[in-house]
């Protein structure tokens, strides 16, 4: 590791501190700070990321992800965050190229297999989404969103009826969870199966009453 300069090492701490606060664009301003006197510090960068991230500024993410990534090229979470940051600005092959060297030093994790599986599927590669989706679900079979977006997959593929299977399989993890009943009920709908899309749709409605769109929804397919 890359000694930290006495200034750095201060201003550092302190954005952990505000961080852990969720004060994230105060954190973001100490993380600066810190990078103003030791520059090449890669986990001040990775630091800053996770706020940046926070706040929903991909972009400035994936500027400090990339001085660490330079740093340190051998940390599979900063090549992790960096795939995610990527893909979260669009840049889905980049963010490949990332996360596919993270699966390189990391075979086991089943987080990199899911923003795999994400990446294929906004490229519209569902078969080789599916493919991340179910090795996902090998190393940590009670990952709903892993079950949430093969389900998805399978649908874009026809698969409706396991599609079905695995979104019934998100509700019975997270009943609470409106999209996953919303999701079932658009695969039901692709079915002709119309009263049970409404029902599905209705108790989405019931666990969030704000989607309107989804109670119109609802109310077209009646």
């Amino acid at each position: 590791l890359v000694a930290a300069p006495r200034g750095a090492e201060f201003w550092a701490i302190e954005g952990l501190l505000r961080q852990r606060r969720a004060a994230h664009h105060e954190a973001i301003e100490a993380f600066r700070a810190a990078l103003a006197f030791g520059p090449d510090l890669p986990w001040v960068h990775h630091a800053l990321s996770i706020s940046a991230m926070a706040l929903r500024d991909a972009q400035t993410a994936v500027v400090h992800l990339r001085a660490a990534v330079n740093r340190r090229p051998d940390m599979p979470e900063y090549q992790l965050r960096l795939g995610i940051a990527l893909q979260e600005t669009g840049q889905n092959v980049e963010g490949e190229v990332a996360l596919r060297q993270a699966l390189e030093l990391q075979p086991g994790n089943p987080l990199v297999h899911l923003r795999l599986g994400i990446g294929a599927q906004r490229m519209h590669q569902h078969e080789e989404a599916l493919r991340h989706f179910d090795e996902v679900l090998r190393l940590s079979p009670m990952d709903e969103r892993a079950h949430a977006n093969r389900g998805a997959a399978l649908c874009e593929l026809g698969r409706f009826n396991e599609g079905l299977a695995a979104f019934q399989r998100t509700i019975d993890l997270s009943p609470e969870n409106a999209d996953f009943w919303l999701r079932r009920a658009s695969a039901l709908f692709s079915l002709g199966i119309i009263n049970e899309a409404i029902r599905h749709t209705l108790r989405a409605v019931h666990l969030t009453p704000g989607m309107t769109d989804a109670r119109q929804r609802a109310g077209t397919w009646a």
